[in-house]
């Protein structure tokens, strides 16, 4: 899935590429700065 996330991004699909990264985190437990690093990535994604 994350490798999902990379190619969406990749080929312009950002919101794809956000929602496969966001369903990896959420079936992986993460490290504490994995954590932090993935509140960055979703506090800075437009809001719709």
């Amino acid at each position: 899935l994350f490798q999902l996330g990379v190619l969406r991004a990749r080929a312009g699909d950002p919101e794809g590429a956000r929602a496969a990264f966001e369903t990896v985190l959420d079936h992986f437990p993460l490290t504490e700065a994995a954590d932090r690093a993935a509140e960055r990535l979703r506090s800075s994604s437009p809001s719709p």
